[in-house]
């Protein structure tokens, strides 16, 4: 082969490769545009987001949105997950949705709803904002201090003191026992 030709091959050669290359790019590109989507479109709109808080606003729940708007929930919950306006539309609709409530709670302390039932709003607010009971634990007088807070010696002397109770308790209730069956 003479040099001339062996450089025209080398061309040839390197055009194929660079015609591959501009192809393989040309299948991924496509391949990026080709790409379809699953499912109906959305029915999202921004607008909801200012719905969502003025639904909630009046004391209705998040949950009850999606029916509200003629969507299945499981969509809205979806849109939590993709649209960060829709979430803290949410997170604005739960404070204002607290705010409501505890207004109402409020008036009806006051007197300023006639037939106010407390317990009823008592458990609304155990169960939507996750308000509990406060319990203290107190021995004799003096209220404990949190575990946390304890040394190892004050803990152990607790621990020992609620044993000598538990003991007492127990021999109290079997002395009962053994009263009973004589």
């Amino acid at each position: 082969m003479a040099k001339g030709e062996k450089k025209a091959t080398k061309k040839k050669v390197a055009k194929k490769k660079i015609a591959k290359k501009k192809i393989a790019k040309k299948k991924e590109v496509d391949k990026k545009v080709v790409k379809k989507k699953m499912g109906r479109p959305t029915k999202y709109r921004e607008s909801f987001c200012e719905d969502l808080k003025e639904h909630m606003a009046g004391g209705l729940s998040f949950e009850c949105f999606g029916p509200a708007i003629g969507v299945a929930q499981s969509s809205v919950e979806n849109w939590i997950k993709v649209h960060e306006k829709f979430l803290g539309a949410k997170k604005e609709g739960f404070a204002l949705s607290r705010d409501f409530y505890e207004k109402v709670g409020r008036q009806g302390m006051l007197g300023k709803i006639p037939g106010f039932n407390t317990t009823v709003w008592i458990f609304n607010m155990k169960n939507r904002f996750m308000w509990r009971d406060k319990h203290d634990i107190t021995s004799g007088e003096k209220s404990l201090a949190p575990v946390e807070e304890m040394s190892d010696i004050e803990l152990n002397q607790k621990v020992i003191m609620a044993l000598k109770v538990v003991e007492r308790n127990e021999s109290r209730s079997s002395s009962r026992n053994s009263k009973g069956k004589e």
